[in-house]
């Protein structure tokens, strides 16, 4: 009897695609509002706060990717299905 033969497998190809550890879009997303704020007005209170929205948002962001790095793409596949599915007997061709 042989062994099984292993073949090495990267783990690039399975591991989701974060950006400093949330959901790229998202991360993207939050970087353009918090650099807007900021440039839109240069002062210390703008500054201030677009720096604390990137931080807590950074945070959220990164608490959902732990729970599951697809979460919003899980989410928004949800959307899109029907609340209820009556039961058929046969396939129904719709035209």
């Amino acid at each position: 009897m042989s062994k099984l033969r292993r073949i090495p497998f990267s783990r690039t190809l399975h591991r989701p695609n974060l950006l400093l550890g949330g959901e790229r879009p998202w991360v993207i997303l939050l970087g353009v509002i918090a650099a807007g704020l900021i440039l839109s007005d240069i002062s210390v209170l703008k500054i201030l706060l677009g720096l604390g929205i990137w931080t807590v948002g950074l945070g959220l962001l990164r608490q959902m990717a732990k729970v599951d790095p697809y979460l919003s793409q899980v989410y928004f596949r949800r959307l899109k299905y029907r609340r209820f599915y009556p039961a058929q007997s046969r396939a129904r061709l719709t035209p």
